[in-house]
């Protein structure tokens, strides 16, 4: 089956990092890029020699971006016990 180049840039994964460097989350392209139209994020690194084109612009496909507002992560704690071990590994 025939898939354009930009419908697999698309589908491809950003890593969102916070103001201060620190791993958010991975959205897709078009998030990114929506994100980076609105100013609220800046990029980091892209993919070489690759545009997604609109009508009227183009714009680099990025690979990283960072977003300009902190966003605080929680501390997550996870208890060592028996059940979690068994839910960690699948029950087996």
């Amino acid at each position: 089956m025939y898939k354009p180049d930009n419908e697999s840039l698309i589908n491809r994964g950003v890593l969102v990092l916070n103001q201060t460097y620190e791993p958010l989350l991975i959205c897709d392209v078009k998030r990114a890029v929506v994100l980076l139209i609105e100013q609220k994020a800046s990029m980091v690194k892209t993919v070489d020699h690759k545009m997604l084109h609109s009508v009227s612009e183009a714009f680099p496909v990025p690979t990283v971006i960072r977003i300009h507002k902190y966003i605080r992560l929680q501390n997550w704690h996870v208890v060592l016990n028996k059940q979690n071990i068994f839910r960690r590994d699948n029950h087996t």
